[in-house]
């Protein structure tokens, strides 16, 4: 209320998500939304998956050992846990798929939940989405 504590802005533009690299380790990724779209609208409590297909533009190899797919922010849509190792190693110029059971939530509204390919405590990129919610 008083201006006087930092804070942080995120804003959505488009259809897709924002990929964050991670140069100086040689880790970078690009982040297609394969669905739901941005903005597609569900009822209250629907069950629906959240996919996205990320691609290794880096020069490293993704190690299923290093990297996890971690909840970072939003409403929490997901069905499960809020952090999950890759499935299996991703070369430079390949693609893996990052699938998660959702629902939507009881009450009706704009959501959206934010997810995040990790190396410990570094981003190599964010996968989000936003959904509007309606009463059926």
């Amino acid at each position: 209320a008083n201006a006087n504590v930092a804070f942080w802005v995120k804003i959505i533009s488009g259809s897709g998500s924002t990929a964050v690299p991670t140069s100086s380790t040689g880790l970078s990724c690009s982040v297609a939304l394969d669905s739901p779209s941005n903005y597609s609208e569900f009822t209250t409590n629907a069950d629906f998956d959240g996919r996205w297909t990320l691609t290794n533009n880096g020069s490293d190899t993704w190690t299923a050992a290093d990297l996890d797919f971690r909840y970072l922010s939003g409403t929490k849509m997901h069905e499960g846990a809020d952090a999950y190792d890759l499935t299996a190693d991703v070369a430079s110029g390949s693609s893996t798929d990052l699938v998660l059971d959702m629902v939507a939530p009881s009450s009706a509204g704009t959501y959206s939940t934010t997810w995040g390919l990790m190396l410990g405590g570094s981003t190599v990129c964010t996968m989000s989405f936003t959904i509007r919610v309606v009463n059926p």
